[in-house]
C-alpha cells in the first residue's frame, strides 16, 4: 500500500480535508509525544503539549510551505519544543528551588520503578544525567538519537546555520552528558562507601 507523501496530505489539509489532517495527525503524534516526554516532560504534560502542538499546526496551515519530498514532523518538532519551552521557564523557580535543595526532579511512576529495580546499571546513570543538562542539551540528544533526525532537519528546529553546527553542539553535549554520568556514579560510589561504612561501625558497636 502506497500512504500518501507529507507534502500531498497539507496540500489537502489547506483545502480543508480534515481527513488529511487526521493522517498526519496519526503519523506524527507518537513521535512527537516521545519527544516531549524524553525532554523532561511527565505523561500528563506531553499529552497536553502534543495535543496542542497539533492544535497550533493546524492554525498555521496557511502559512506553512511545503515542498515535495519534505517531511512535516521537523516543524512539528519545534512548535513542539516552543510549547515546552514556555512551560518550563514557567516552572524554572521550581526548578532551581529542588536543584538547589538536591532533591531529584520528579519523574513519572514507571520510572522511579525502573530507577529502584535497575539503580546500578548504566541506563539508570545515564537517564539522570540527562536530566541535569542545559535544555538546549537535551534537546539536541533527544533530536539526534531519540527521533534519529538528520543533521539538516535538527539544524532548521534548533535555528542553526549548518548540519555542521548541530554535530559541533551534538559533540558538546555529549562530552557534558559524559562528565555528568561520571560525577553520578563517583557519588553513588561515595554514598554506597558512606553506607558501609556506617554500617561496619554500627556492628562493631553491637559487638561492645
Amino acid at each position: 500500500m502506497i500512504h500518501p507523501s507529507d507534502h500531498h496530505l497539507i496540500g489537502r489539509a489547506k483545502g480543508g480535508d480534515g481527513v488529511a489532517f487526521e493522517a498526519l495527525h496519526r503519523r506524527y503524534f507518537r513521535a512527537g509525544w516521545q519527544f516531549l516526554y524524553r525532554q523532561g516532560s511527565g505523561r500528563e504534560d506531553a499529552d497536553d503539549l502534543a495535543a496542542e502542538t497539533f492544535v497550533r499546526a493546524y492554525r498555521a496551515l496557511p502559512e506553512y510551505r511545503s515542498a515535495p519530498g519534505s517531511s512535516y514532523l521537523p516543524f512539528l518538532i519545534r512548535v513542539s519544543s516552543n510549547l515546552a519551552t514556555d512551560l518550563w521557564r514557567k516552572r524554572q523557580v521550581e526548578l532551581e528551588a529542588i536543584q538547589r535543595s538536591a532533591a531529584p526532579v520528579p519523574e513519572p511512576v514507571e520510572g522511579v520503578a525502573l530507577r529502584h529495580l535497575a539503580y546500578r546499571e548504566e541506563i539508570a546513570r545515564v537517564q539522570q544525567a540527562i536530566r541535569q543538562l542545559p535544555e538546549s542539551d537535551r534537546q539536541i540528544i533527544a533530536l539526534c538519537y531519540e527521533q534519529e533526525l538528520s543533521g539538516a532537519q535538527v539544524a532548521e528546529i534548533l535555528g542553526k546555520p549548518t548540519a555542521s553546527a548541530v554535530t559541533s553542539h551534538l559533540n558538546r553535549a555529549l562530552h557534558r552528558l559524559r562528565t555528568a554520568a561520571q560525577k553520578q556514579e563517583r557519588q553513588e560510589t561515595l554514598m554506597n562507601e558512606q553506607k558501609n561504612h556506617r554500617g561496619q561501625a554500627a556492628s562493631r558497636s553491637d559487638d561492645l
